[in-house]
């Protein structure tokens, strides 16, 4: 691995003033906002570890190299880079936006900030969050102290701006935490909203219109969910395959039709969506062991 970029070449390498004074006895600080003169551009960042602390709020599609692992942001996203940590930044698409903070292990030291507050900059933390534009104007705000108070002169502005670092910190922490509670409570009301909308489908009247939804991949585009996702909840909540779910529903209203219509065999399969009447006597015999013709056949006695 190739030696860290330190501090002053990162200054170098962007042509700009490394600060200089009593200020850095406590530790280096200093904020940016991406793409904004005087300042770094925010184009690609060659992957290697730095020897300095970075916090990035990244507006943009871009790809994170980050250890031994590759992760693509669609929108918006807070990193939290470590110097233990190799990274690079690909930007994918021109326009891109945001702000990031860099500062030195003595900076933090300095500080009577200590333990789970800093949690994120440790080696094995969570590094990355994505945000929704209503998260990523908090953070844009938290951003903007920063900067504001990186450029007074007050005697305990580091106190100040190692508070914010943690309130970086704590926002992501919040920020997850209201994730994984939404998502939760999504996953619950899933299988309630995939039994609506199966449901709707019945009783197929008039038959002369063959139902809308039939596959799985089908009622998961309705959802706006992967289908890996529905079948795993759907597993989760009822025992059974989205599939298999689909299956005996559609078997049911079947027997409905076969049992309370005239309808032909071949009417009913082609309006449950089945366009081979073979394959439908097949699925039909599996789920109650008995083909069609049988069943109606046995309706009528």
């Amino acid at each position: 691995m190739n030696k860290a970029l330190a501090l002053e070449a990162f200054y170098d390498q962007h042509q700009l003033d490394f600060p200089s004074g009593p200020a850095t006895l406590s530790g280096h600080f200093n904020v940016f906002e991406r793409n904004r003169k005087p300042g770094p551009e925010a184009g690609n960042i060659p992957y290697s570890r730095k020897d300095f602390y970075k916090i990035c709020l990244l507006t943009g599609r871009n790809r994170i190299l980050l250890g031994d692992r590759i992760i693509d942001t669609e929108k918006n996203a807070l990193l939290f880079i470590n110097p233990r940590v190799p990274y690079g930044i690909e930007v994918m698409e021109k326009e891109q936006s945001g702000f990031f903070c860099l500062f030195s292990g003595s900076f933090i030291s300095n500080s009577a900030i200590r333990g789970n507050q800093l949690g994120l900059l440790e080696k094995d933390c969570r590094p990355l969050f994505d945000l929704t534009d209503h998260d990523a104007g908090h953070i844009s705000g938290i951003y903007s102290r920063m900067q504001l108070e990186n450029n007074h002169n007050f005697k305990f502005k580091n106190e100040l701006i190692r508070s914010l670092i943690v309130e970086l910190a704590l926002s992501a922490l919040k920020i997850s935490k209201a994730q994984r509670t939404g998502k939760k409570q999504a996953d619950q009301s899933l299988p309630a909203l995939f039994s609506n909308l199966l449901e709707a489908q019945f009783p197929n009247e008039p038959a002369t219109n063959a139902l809308d939804l039939r596959s799985p991949a089908a009622f998961a585009e309705k959802l706006s969910v992967h289908l890996n996702h529905l079948n795993k909840t759907l597993k989760g909540t009822y025992g059974k395959t989205t599939g298999t779910l689909i299956t005996e529903r559609t078997v049911q209203e079947a027997k409905r039709m076969l049992a309370r219509t005239s309808l032909n065999i071949s009417e009913i399969a082609w309006s449950l969506g089945f366009n081979e009447l073979s394959y439908f006597n097949q699925v039909f015999k599996k789920v109650t062991r008995m083909t069609p013709k049988n069943f109606r056949e046995r309706c009528q006695v």
